[in-house]
């Protein structure tokens, strides 16, 4: 990439040695005219035989699915995360991302493709074919693959057997991995100096599928390269014949190395514009700017070091939204006739030619140096395109310029394309003496793009925009509704016409952002997931990006667990457990029947994943959080009566678990002692403890209700003598005998033998309690 500076250019060599001996000036101006007559006439090369028009099959598909091709050469030190890359790389406003070896920059190239952004890769001069293949496999293998490759840079003449081995090599990888992929085949090319190739050559040879070279005109001590037009129309003469489009390296970096002549500036405003519009007077269809970022240059388009950005940077954010409007019609135009200049152009720059008018373009006066350049569209209607070339080193400089256009006087109006909106303005001319005028303001650098108003309309290039519907998109129990934005949707001609949201119950809203609430969601519950699709469309198609609904799940908590224990109306025990469990999810989400389910259980473990919850005694209450559980299944599950440690779990819908340890009485209702047995000692723990509160089990207080009282002699006077839990549950189908009556008043007698020498003695302290 880095050309010195110079006049070695190959015609322009001829031109200065044939001048430099009287006897060969005729020699020399008839060798000029021929030159320039070649290019004239080449301009309708391969047009009527059939061939695509304006370019190859190849580039015309793969420019009609792109805004016009505008990147920045990268070889960044990895102080940014691709996240950070591709924001201020997007924000500069390019189309493609160019980078070096793919090795070094395949993150960067994923996380751009990821984000819709097309990529470059640029495999440089790698010392032997081996090492090639692997780069350009590496390359094959991220994504859908890269929309160009750069194979070699800046080769001379004797580099050309290497660069056919290589691009041929690449097309037949690439068609032969592509082929059943539906994948397009990268664009490839080596990147030219035309000071050191024969352009011709490299192109017979090579076969490329488009025409790339380096141009670094603006030099330190504030000057432009002389030779930057007469090695523009080296290429614009190759392009035509060849049928091929033209992409161009410029400036945007400085360099000082006086020792090996780069004396290079960092480009002013007007220097950016002056090299863009420029190239695109001469046709060209794509720009790269070196460098983005190199720790090799004290300035680049980012700053070497901190990777801030520098003020090319912004130079360059500007201009591009205006390259891509007018790149809506270059792609569809060829140049035709020849480029003319006036001004002091024609005294500053070398081997260019006065505009002196071309058809119903009569003449151009302008007080500053000017492009001046013809196209024409597939219609035969012509297009004009004027350049003012004024630009300085000094960013303060305007250099606005208002430039007369005359016309015949039936030209009564033309039509432009407004750089800055990508629309056709219908401009009115003024009628003079014996002519018609229009006077353009433009200011340094900039140029604009023209038609004769004709029956046909304005050739423009409309591509299909590409929608975004932002998302994943989540819903919480703190947030019932979301903000759907599609505003990252894409147009390369801002013309997206309608953003219509696709909504999962099959009706539509056309909104390019929408609020979207849960119950329109299409969630269920909450493991449940939905999808929204964007669909947006303009005149020359529609797109449609469907991303999913999700719901950010909260975890359940289960805060307090009480036992209570009854007797039924057939006389057995029962467990009723009550378990306090809170969960947003089931309070916010109540407009969604069932929206939430918990499932809870008893366990002897407690539960550290989702699918423990369910294998203990299970509760299956989706809607409480009590339940009611029998004495047998409780000493079933533990194996025998007794007071055990044990566990509440419970999970929610979506899997996330909580769990709480609890005690349980696996025992009979009345068993004090756990012994087992109903009999005198649980009566005699009921006696000591009668009337007192905040009794337990092994105090008597079998309900649990922090008392004992008349309602705990109950239930152990139901169970009386009984010695196993069988003697208390239900045999074949018929309840227990029932306590006869008297012997429900013989132990009512005894409670109250029991308690009477404690309330005999009750206040002394120096009496024990004494039990009958």
């Amino acid at each position: 990439m880095q050309e010195r500076i110079g006049r070695n250019t190959r015609h322009h060599d001829i031109l200065h040695v044939i001048s430099s001996d009287r006897t060969w000036l005729p020699i020399s101006f008839l060798l000029v005219t021929l030159f320039f007559y070649t290019i004239g006439q080449s301009s309708y090369a391969n047009f009527d035989n059939g061939t695509p028009y304006p370019y190859t099959e190849r580039y015309s598909q793969w420019s009609s699915q792109r805004a016009f091709s505008v990147g920045a050469y990268h070889d960044g030190t990895g102080m940014l995360t691709p996240k950070m890359e591709f924001r201020r790389y997007k924000q500069a406003n390019f189309t493609q991302y160019i980078g070096l070896s793919p090795h070094r920059h395949a993150p960067v190239y994923q996380h751009v493709e990821n984000k819709g952004l097309d990529w470059q890769a640029d495999h440089k001069d790698w010392a032997d074919l081996v090492t090639f293949q692997e780069q350009t496999d590496i390359a094959m293998a991220i994504g859908n693959g890269p929309t160009a490759m750069q194979i070699y840079d800046e080769p001379g003449d004797s580099s050309i057997p290497t660069i056919v081995e290589r691009i041929n090599w690449a097309r037949t990888t690439y068609q032969e991995n592509l082929a059943d992929t539906g994948r397009p085949e990268p664009l490839l090319y080596a990147n030219l100096s035309i000071r050191k190739i024969d352009v011709d050559n490299y192109i017979q040879q090579v076969k490329p599928d488009l025409i790339s070279w380096t141009e670094y005109p603006l030099f330190l001590d504030g000057s432009t390269d002389s030779d930057y037009f007469a090695r523009m129309a080296i290429a614009r003469k190759a392009s035509l014949q060849h049928n091929l489009p033209m992409w161009n390296f410029q400036q945007a970096f400085s360099r000082y190395a006086a020792a090996n002549n780069y004396l290079y500036r960092l480009p002013s405003r007007t220097d950016t514009r002056f090299q863009a519009f420029s190239f695109l007077g001469h046709g060209g269809q794509g720009l790269k700017y070196f460098m983005y970022r190199s720790e090799m240059f004290p300035e680049t388009i980012l700053d070497p070091i901190t990777g801030a950005p520098t003020e090319v940077y912004y130079h360059i954010q500007d201009v591009i939204p205006e390259l891509k409007n007018l790149g809506r019609a270059l792609p569809a135009l060829r140049p035709v006739g020849q480029v003319g200049f006036l001004g002091n152009s024609l005294t500053k720059y070398d081997d260019v030619r006065e505009f002196t008018g071309r058809g119903s373009l009569q003449a151009v006066d302008t007080s500053r140096p000017a492009q001046v350049s013809f196209f024409e569209d597939v219609n035969g209607d012509e297009y004009f395109m004027i350049v003012n070339l004024a630009h300085r080193a000094d960013n303060d400089f305007v250099g606005e310029n208002t430039i007369r256009l005359r016309f015949p006087e039936n030209i009564a109006q033309i039509e432009r394309l407004n750089r800055f909106t990508g629309q056709v303005d219908l401009l009115n001319t003024k009628l003079g003496v014996g002519e018609r005028y229009l006077d353009l303001i433009l200011l340094g650098g900039n140029g604009d793009l023209f038609k004769y108003k004709t029956a046909n309309d304005f050739s423009l290039i409309n591509h299909a925009p590409t929608a975004d519907a932002g998302g994943p998109y989540f819903f919480s129990a703190q947030s019932k509704s979301v903000l759907l934005n599609g505003s990252g949707s894409f147009d390369p001609d801002q013309e997206i016409k309608k953003h219509k949201w696709l909504l999962p119950d099959g009706s539509s809203k056309v909104s390019k952002t929408l609020r979207l609430r849960l119950a329109d969601s299409g969630l269920t519950n909450s493991d449940s997931t939905s999808k929204i699709t964007l669909e947006v469309n303009d005149v020359a198609g529609k797109s449609m990006d469907t991303v999913p609904i999700l719901y950010f799940n909260s975890t359940p908590s289960i805060n307090n667990v009480s036992q209570d224990v009854s007797i039924n109306s057939i006389g057995l025990p029962e467990y009723q457990f009550t378990v306090d469990i809170s969960d947003l999810d089931t309070g916010s989400n109540t407009e969604i029947p069932g929206f939430e389910e918990l499932l809870w259980e008893v366990d002897r473990e407690p539960a550290t994943s989702a699918d423990q919850v369910g294998d203990g005694i299970t509760v299956n209450n989706h809607t409480a959080s009590t339940d009611t559980v029998s004495l047998a299944t409780l000493t079933n599950y533990f194996g025998s009566s007794g007071l055990y440690n044990a566990f509440v779990n419970v999970r929610d819908r979506g899997g996330l678990i909580d769990t709480k340890a609890i005690q349980i009485i696996a025992a009979i209702p009345g068993d004090a002692n756990l012994d087992n047995r109903i009999d005198s000692a649980d009566l005699g723990i009921l006696g000591a403890n009668y009337n007192l509160r905040n009794r337990n089990w092994a105090q008597a207080d079998f309900n649990d209700d922090g008392l004992v009282d008349v309602a705990d002699l109950g239930i152990l006077s139901a169970n009386w003598s009984s010695s196993s839990l069988s003697d208390a549950a239900l045999v074949n189908g018929t309840p227990p005998q029932t306590i006869p009556e008297p012997t429900s008043f013989t132990l009512l007698a005894a409670l109250i033998a029991t308690l009477s020498p404690r309330r005999r003695y009750h206040g002394r302290k120096s009496c024990a309690y004494i039990f009958a």
